[in-house]
């Protein structure tokens, strides 16, 4: 016979037992037996094993209670607990069961004398504050059958305390741990079996140490092994194992064994390490140039805008402009003269402004790792690109357009060139600028009172970002590479600060009537940390006109 049908058969049996003394048991005890026959009947479909074990509990101490009343002073009746016990331990186990199934980390309550790093599940407190409440209360009305019976109940859940202690070991689980190679910031998946060293069939709990760590199933029942799957993103200065707290929680949820596991080995490289060998495999097996930049005429001043024949755009009318380029159905419209914008088909030149200060070694290895790759992307697309480099200092470097090799060489020496240095204090987003000028101006054509004095206001603060932009180095490293290129010309900004997004936005301003614009982002998935705090955080660059993403 099954441990199944005999639990089956203990509980059909204490109910029985309680229908047959009703009708010759005091009025009272035979109410004693109704309310425990209605709360079998009602909680007999209930999920929670919680409910089944309490259903459980009353009929082993009402049993004996109401029987004691047909024999006084006899403490035999306090028998009839025993054909319950079955009931009772396959209560525990559905309620043990319950709790795993919804995932909750049973976390103990009181800490255990015991050797390893053992606690008294929240199930084993509570019964036993139950089982010892009845018993005092048995003593002190001077019911001893009452006290009996808790005493038996008691001694029952002291056995099964003591099976899980002896058979689950303080070190209940070993994990095949595996090595994981992986860039900072990338996802690393992998399969981990995870042993039971325990003699009984154990519920298991896995809390991810790491918001960037993910393992499915986080809950699981382990006899034997199973398998587990891990997935981590790690950042650069993360750990090099991956170590979570597992809890082990006995069939019958009284004891929760703790033990930190080593599910992976990390060996995270850095991004940059990573992309300077992917530029050196490109300086390796590119064929050898002269040190000549290309062949783009330099601009001074206010350049013409280079033409092509293919169609790029729409643009106010500027000097120099023929007539036949002239867009004549948004001229009307608009009420101004607006001129098709072309370019030549290999594209136009790309300006690569790059901050090379930065916060700490996270933004180090990813402003190295963006700069190199996107270095490569415009070596291979065969478009020129110039190089403005600046610290919060001054400007750094400035060069002419370059070869695709060259291009590469100098993204590799400032690569090197990027420095942690002390970050400028600031406690607000920095305004957008010429958004600020429009309402500036909107106020003070409103020319009423209060809008007059709102307007002397932000013009005072509108003033002072339009001086400390102008004074900024990147203003300056970006007039100076707008000189040697001959428009229209694009800007990629690489800067960890977004204090520099101001003086950009008033450069770009006076440079976009010559053609410069700003070249659009988009977000990168899986960032080492989430949200970022820079402009290129988790971003790179699109795949815009001759750029490849």
């Amino acid at each position: 016979m099954s441990w199944n049908r005999v639990c089956i058969i203990s509980r059909c049996g204490m109910a029985a037992m309680l229908a047959a003394l009703v009708p010759f048991v005091p009025l009272p005890f035979a109410a004693i037996s109704l309310v425990a026959l209605f709360l079998a009947v009602v909680f007999a479909g209930a999920r929670l094993g919680h409910y089944e074990l309490f259903v459980a509990l009353v009929h082993l101490l009402a049993a004996p209670f109401v029987a004691g009343s047909l024999w006084p002073g006899s403490l035999l009746p306090a028998a009839l607990v025993l054909p319950g016990l079955p009931w009772l331990e396959a209560a525990l186990r559905r309620a043990a069961a319950s709790v795993h199934e919804s995932g909750a980390v049973p976390d103990g309550v009181i800490p255990l004398p015991l050797s390893g790093d053992r606690r008294a599940a929240p199930l084993l407190v509570t019964l036993v504050a139950a089982l010892v409440s009845m018993s005092v209360l048995g003593a002190v009305s001077a019911r001893w059958i009452l006290s009996l019976s808790a005493v038996v109940v008691l001694a029952f859940v002291g056995l099964l305390f003591a099976l899980s202690v002896s058979r689950i070991p303080v070190d209940p689980f070993t994990a095949q741990m595996q090595t994981v190679r992986v860039l900072a910031g990338d996802t690393a998946q992998a399969a981990v079996r995870l042993v039971a060293r325990s003699r009984l069939s154990v519920h298991a709990f896995i809390e991810e140490p790491y918001p960037w760590a993910e393992v499915v199933p986080r809950a699981l029942a382990v006899r034997g092994a199973e398998e587990v799957r891990v997935r981590a993103s790690p950042p650069l200065s993360g750990p090099s194992a991956l170590r979570a707290r597992v809890y082990a929680v006995d069939p019958w949820g009284l004891v929760v064994t703790c033990q930190g596991v080593d599910l992976l080995a990390l060996r995270v490289i850095p991004r940059a390490a990573y992309a300077a060998w992917l530029a050196r495999r490109y300086l390796e097996q590119a064929r050898p140039g002269g040190l000549t930049p290309v062949a783009l005429p330099e601009a001074s001043g206010r350049g013409r805008v280079r033409r092509g024949l293919e169609y790029y755009g729409a643009r106010p009318y500027e000097p120099g402009d023929v007539v036949k380029d002239i867009f004549w159905k948004h001229t009307l419209k608009l009420d101004q003269i607006i001129v098709k914008e072309r370019r030549d088909d290999f594209g136009e030149a790309v300006i690569l402004a790059v901050n090379l200060g930065v916060r700490d070694l996270e933004d180090q290895d990813w402003l190295a790792f963006t700069l190199l790759m996107t270095s490569l992307t415009l070596a291979r697309e065969g478009v020129p690109a110039v190089f403005a480099a600046y610290t919060h200092g001054g400007v750094v470097r400035v060069t002419a357009p370059l070869t695709s090799r060259e291009l590469v060489r100098h993204a590799l020496a400032l690569s090197d060139e990027i420095r942690v240095v002390p970050w400028p204090a600031r406690v607000l987003r920095p305004p957008q600028v010429l958004r600020l000028g429009r309402r500036v101006a909107r106020l003070l054509e409103a020319g009423t009172g209060p809008a007059a004095r709102l307007a002397r206001i932000l013009q005072f603060e509108y003033l002072a970002v339009l001086a400390r932009a102008r004074r900024h180095p990147a203003s300056e490293a970006l007039r100076r590479a707008a000189a040697r290129v001959i428009p229209p010309a694009a800007v990629l900004v690489l800067s960890a600060d977004f204090g520099d997004s101001e003086a950009f936005e008033v450069a770009l301003g006076h440079l976009g009537a010559r053609g410069f614009h700003r070249l659009e982002v988009r977000e990168m998935a899986g960032g080492p940390r989430g949200g970022g705090r820079g402009p290129f955080r988790r971003r790179v660059p699109a795949a815009t006109g001759g750029m490849a993403g």
